[in-house]
């Protein structure tokens, strides 16, 4: 197929009397198939002409192969040079780890990331229908999630390099590491969890545990901002959630004269005492109680006395403990007054546990304007509205999971919140842990031919062989009959 005759298949497209949208489908496939084909023609070109460099280099040419790989304009099959290193006997394909192909793959990188994002907007089912519709693949929603969590592996696979990068600095480099380390008068660290159905009869609800850190709000709009460089992490085991937020901020800030204000609801998992951990060695550390679930707490806990809702926020906005006390007295008083019994008790019940919460969390509850820090609210209480990429996600429609999948799902969408989504799936990164992988089997081939050659040194005694034994054939005439038919030959 070359240009003219595609040339001439559209001009004979054009000119039939096919329907509209027949006309362009039948159009769009065979432009598809032509662009297969010159990427096909350019791989194989290219695996041409590496020939002199690798064999230059001490490789020897193997064998050729075919390969198909679905690229998102269509599938390319291509033929190509598998090369064996004469030092270890390792067999590799050049032409492949220059495209980024590594083996076990048969979709490229960047059909592996518009997967991934689509199956963070819509269920596998209606991903593999979309991707039908506008592209010439056919990919079941089996392989859809099994992408994902290639994707969530490559994610993770991603995070262990740079770390490993990081605990292999040398000291200068270290040095000039923390030289380009951000420093920001302020930061602002949240956490919250969220609440999704598991497909686990033991254990049908499960926590997905999210932290976040921005340097604060620039408007867009003129009612919306964005926070700036924000970075979020997420995972149903807290403490892996905890520990990446925990190296993010010790790789990427220099945080001696820095004020983090912390924000939470305080619960399990969001305390002071988890913040003070992630902010040490900071200038300053102020955490404060989430405003919306104070205010949730007064209106689930002063359900019978409603009309003292508003004077109870003016309490909390002003910070005033004596208020406090008073309303709580008040509150006491209008609960024993109730006449139904069981009322009067649960009504009570909810009068001590305000009075128990307010106290714990009261120094907490302590406004930003009452803490003379000279920052303004703008950057508290994101966290909640954060939780609607993963909520509208993985909680509507009656939806369940699995730890791996949503996981999966979750990690990805963090990823994408914080921008290096495309970067998880760079070449570099990814050819530098293909090498590595492959100097390990070399070594490995070596120790194994070194033990076998000492194996072989160790046993110096020559083999006997086998034995050959005979049975006297007196022994034989003494022997009872037992019916068994001799068919063998005895050498006597």
């Amino acid at each position: 197929m070359n240009e003219k005759q595609v040339t001439e298949q559209l001009f004979n497209m054009l000119s039939s009397n096919l329907d509209t949208i027949e006309c362009e489908k039948e159009m769009a496939k065979l432009l598809n198939d032509y662009c297969c084909h010159l990427v096909s023609q350019t791989i194989e070109r290219l695996d041409d002409e590496m020939v002199g460099q690798m064999t230059s280099n001490g490789y020897k040419i193997d064998r050729k192969d075919e390969r198909t790989v679905h690229f998102l304009f269509g599938s390319v099959t291509y033929i190509r040079r598998r090369y064996i290193d004469l030092a270890n006997k390792l067999g590799f394909y050049p032409v492949d780890y220059h495209l980024g192909m590594f083996k076990h793959k048969k979709y490229s990188p960047l059909v592996m990331a518009r997967v991934a994002e689509l199956a963070t907007k819509m269920p596998y089912r209606a991903c593999e229908e979309a991707i039908s519709i506008l592209t010439p693949l056919k990919i079941s929603f089996n392989t859809i999630r099994n992408l994902v969590l290639k994707t969530d592996k490559l994610i993770s696979n991603y995070k262990e390099y740079h770390e490993q990068l990081e605990d292999e600095k040398t000291e200068q480099e270290e040095l000039l590491s923390n030289k380009q380390k951000r420093k920001v008068p302020i930061l602002y660290l949240e956490g919250d969890g969220l609440d999704l159905f598991m497909q686990d009869r033991n254990f049908p609800r499960k926590t997905l545990h999210r932290y976040l850190v921005h340097e604060g709000t620039q408007p867009i709009t003129r009612s919306r901002n964005k926070c700036v460089n924000m970075y979020q992490s997420a995972d149903f085991n807290r403490k892996t959630a905890y520990q990446d937020m925990f190296k993010y901020l010790r790789t990427n800030y220099d945080l001696t004269d820095t004020i983090i204000i912390t924000n939470s609801d305080n619960g399990s998992g969001y305390t002071y005492n988890v913040f003070y951990e992630l902010t040490l060695g900071c200038k300053n550390h102020e955490h404060f109680v989430d405003k919306y679930h104070v205010n949730e707490k007064l209106i689930q806990r002063m359900s019978f006395c409603k009309e003292m809702i508003p004077r109870a926020k003016r309490m909390i906005n002003r910070w005033d403990e004596s208020e406090r006390n008073a309303i709580i007295k008040e509150m006491l008083l209008i609960a024993d007054n109730i006449k139904d019994d069981e009322q009067r008790q649960k009504a009570l019940e909810d009068c001590y546990r305000l009075r128990g919460y307010l106290s714990r969390n009261w120094k907490f509850i302590k406004p930003i304007a009452e803490r003379e820090l000279g920052v303004n609210m703008n950057g508290i209480g994101v966290s909640e509205s954060t939780h609607r990429p993963f909520s509208y996600r993985m909680k509507r429609q009656g939806r369940t999971w699995k730890k791996k999948g949503g996981n999966a799902i979750a990690h990805i969408i963090s990823e994408k919140k914080n921008e290096r989504f495309d970067d998880v799936f760079d070449f570099e990164w990814q050819l530098t842990l293909e090498k590595k992988e492959l100097n390990e089997k070399a070594y490995e081939r070596n120790i194994r031919a070194i033990v076998r050659t000492l194996l072989r040194l160790e046993s110096e005694e020559a083999h006997e062989g086998v034995r050959k034994g005979r049975v006297p054939k007196e022994i034989l005439n003494k022997l009872p009959d037992t019916g068994v038919v001799n068919y063998g030959c005895w050498n006597m």
